[in-house]
This record gives C-alpha cells, sequence and structure tokens, in this order.
C-alpha cells in the first residue's frame, strides 16, 4: 500500500513542470521517511528529520558535497510549499528560524566538501592532443 507522503509526492511530481533534480531528491527523501515510519506521519516531520535524510543519503554516499545537500533540501523545500498549498502540512521550513546555520550545522556534521567546479581543458590543451594523435599512423582494429 502506498504512504500518503508517496501519494502526495506524486502528485506533486504530476502537478508541476519539475527538473530531474527536484524528482530525485524529493523520491528518495519520501525513500527515507517511509523506511523511518514516517510516510503516514506527514505532520510528524520537521527538520530533525531533514538533517537526517542528508546524514543518512551522506552515509550511502550519495550526498558528498554542499551542492548536493542543497539539492536535496530545495526539493524537499519545494515539495513542502506544494503540500502546504494544498492543504496537506505545514511548510517545516517556516519554522527553522535560521535557515542559513541549520544548513551550516548539516555541513559541519556530515563534513560535506564544498562545491568545486568541474575541471576543463583549454583551446590549447586540445590542439595539442590532437596533433599529438594525429601524429600516429591509425591502426586497424578487427
Amino acid at each position: 500500500m502506498m504512504s500518503y507522503l508517496r501519494m502526495y509526492r506524486d502528485k506533486f511530481v504530476e502537478s508541476n513542470d519539475l527538473e530531474y533534480i527536484y524528482m530525485n531528491q524529493s523520491l528518495k527523501f519520501v525513500d527515507y521517511m517511509e523506511q523511518i515510519g514516517l510516510g503516514d506521519k506527514i505532520v510528524e516531520i520537521g527538520s530533525q528529520q531533514l538533517k537526517d535524510s542528508v546524514s543518512f543519503y551522506h552515509g550511502k554516499s550519495l550526498i558528498q558535497t554542499v551542492n548536493t545537500m542543497n539539492n536535496h533540501l530545495n526539493a524537499i523545500k519545494k515539495f513542502f510549499v506544494y503540500l502546504y498549498k494544498e492543504g496537506i502540512a505545514d511548510n517545516i521550513f517556516n519554522k527553522i528560524a535560521d535557515y542559513d546555520a541549520f544548513r551550516d550545522e548539516i555541513i559541519t556534521e556530515n563534513n560535506l566538501k564544498p562545491s568545486s567546479n568541474r575541471g576543463y581543458i583549454d583551446a590549447d590543451q586540445i590542439k595539442e592532443l590532437l596533433d599529438y594523435f594525429n601524429s600516429y599512423p591509425k591502426s586497424i582494429v578487427i
């Protein structure tokens, strides 16, 4: 039997044009809430469960950076805005007095890495690589 939280999460996804990250992270949150027995007790979900969900997925190596944590929390926030508009539950994010301090606490507790820019290769390096590979005769692979 489907939990209330999952049912409303499915309605949330159907009624919004969501980016994949929101669909994925909100599903992870629902999976975790069901696992700890809160799938049918939406009103009992609070900031501690938000923190615990980040810690849970950090332990599974699925949340390793501040950026991934932000994506996770933003997806849940958007979901709770939906729940509030539908009259299902309070927006638990509105009950967090200092959201930045809340986030910082999660980052510290889980030792999350700052987000880093992905590496890139500049045009000169690409030209050097192309020249290098073009200088060798092509071999036939059978």
